[in-house]
């Protein structure tokens, strides 16, 4: 739905986990339907952005509960490992492909690191 031109245009890029992952649920990358949404997804950028030069990961974010940090925490953790997994079955697929550097990184700390305005879900 897009010119790929203004596609290569592109330099930044951030991924919510809700795109790859069902119900708001990481699951392990394993034969999960999560892990492979990822890969999916990695791969279209792979062949769709060329020139981009960093990716971020936005962990779901739900209602906030009890145990707060921890279960931040442990969702960043979880999310980095499947990316660096999904990460390295693209680049086994495409080895042409080098992956941009990328981190997981919080909707406020975007909001706040890019002067971006987030709108409310």
């Amino acid at each position: 739905m897009c010119d790929p031109a203004e596609l290569s245009r592109v330099r930044r890029l951030a991924v919510s986990s809700d795109v790859f992952c069902v119900d708001g649920v990481a699951a392990c990358l394993g034969f999960s339907p999560c892990g492979s949404l990822l890969v999916d997804v990695l791969s279209q950028i792979a062949r769709k952005l060329p020139d981009l030069e960093e990716l971020l990961f936005v962990p779901h974010e739900g209602p906030a509960s009890s145990a707060g940090n921890e279960d931040e925490a442990v969702a960043y953790e979880r999310l980095t490992c499947q990316v660096q997994s999904a990460l390295q079955a693209v680049c086994c697929e495409m080895t042409s492909w080098n992956p941009p550097p990328w981190r997981v990184a919080s909707l406020d700390h975007l909001a706040a690191h890019m002067q971006v305005d987030i709108p409310e879900r």
